[in-house]
């Protein structure tokens, strides 16, 4: 993964809402002030930059229990792949990025 800038985005930073950019190092949020003191004579400061385009910057919640959703009963024997496909994606419309049925 390597660093990552998102920039453009909004981010939390207290009780607002206000714009500025997360960076991640393999996935870790990171300080960048710390990463270029530490990088001043190697090439640690290459990153890719994710245009955020003013959407909320946030990390991606897992929902470790899931009953069911939008009209899916997983506890179901006769739920279809397809019906939890279809669930999976409503919830990641939503902020959740992986669920446990």
């Amino acid at each position: 993964m390597g660093l990552v800038r998102f920039a453009n985005g909004r981010v939390v930073r207290g009780d607002a809402l206000l714009r500025g950019d997360v960076w991640s190092l393999d996935g870790v949020v990171v300080c960048p002030e710390a990463l270029y003191w530490r990088a001043a004579s190697s090439d640690a400061l290459a990153h890719d930059v994710v245009d955020c385009e003013g959407c909320i910057v946030a990390p991606g919640l897992v929902d470790i229990q899931t009953n069911g959703c939008f009209g899916v009963d997983f506890a179901s024997p006769r739920v279809e792949e397809r019906a939890v496909r279809r669930a999976a994606a409503a919830v990641l419309r939503h902020g959740c990025t992986a669920l446990a049925p």
